[in-house]
């Protein structure tokens, strides 16, 4: 285990909350990137798995921090993620809602 995860306080309730949301965002990133999905809407839906795992990585290291606002560079990384996923999923939405099947088979 690395020294700075080893030294986090761990029965402070937001430590154990931002562990657990870094493992729900990555899991749900895995899970995104496993569902078949219509060709025109792959490449929304592979940003989307990449903001995801952003988003996760930016949970850890809130932990190391200790704060989602310190360094300023953190808090612009959670901002664009939760702007750019929001936009992503928005359009990973409408393109696969246009009724292509997955693999963009055509139905007989």
């Amino acid at each position: 285990m690395p020294d700075w995860l080893a030294a986090v306080d761990w029965d402070a309730p937001h430590n154990l909350y931002n562990a657990f949301e870094a493992v729900f965002w990555a899991a749900v990133a895995v899970a995104l990137a496993c569902r078949p999905t219509p060709r025109r809407a792959s490449g929304y839906r592979w940003g989307l798995v990449a903001v995801l795992l952003a988003f996760a990585a930016s949970d850890v290291w809130e932990l190391k921090t200790g704060a989602w606002w310190r360094p300023w560079p953190l808090c612009v990384l959670k901002f664009a993620c939760g702007g750019g996923g929001s936009l992503l999923a928005l359009l990973w939405w409408r393109a696969e809602s246009r009724g292509e099947p997955a693999g963009g088979a055509n139905p007989s």
